[in-house]
């Protein structure tokens, strides 16, 4: 059985489809853009229980997709990414960072 830590949200579609499944993912209903992700500081979210799964505690977070974080030469959607102080791949980063201390894997 898989026991999962931590859940990577890849893309815009993963966080609003991921809502209905725990109560803790109800902030992701309805997001349409990383805005509404990161304006209300919803990037990540720790602590996430799933319904049948209560001995779990799984972080979950919202990233940009990899197909998008580049688009040739030019920086994509990455570089609208807000994360406490930070912006755009760095922001990404250290939610990467964020989600995993503490973890033992």
């Amino acid at each position: 059985m898989q026991k999962p830590r931590v859940i990577f949200a890849l893309g815009l579609y993963v966080p609003p489809f991921l809502s209905p499944l725990a109560q803790e993912l109800g902030v992701w209903e309805g997001v349409e853009n990383f805005k509404d992700i990161d304006g209300p500081g919803s990037q990540i979210i720790k602590g996430v229980r799933f319904p049948g799964q209560h001995d779990l505690s799984i972080n979950v977070i919202a990233l940009t997709h990899p197909s998008y974080r580049m688009l040739g030469n030019v920086v994509g959607n990455v570089k609208h990414r807000r994360y406490k102080t930070l912006m755009g791949n760095d922001a990404e980063i250290e939610l990467i960072k964020d989600a995993v201390a503490g973890l033992q894997f």
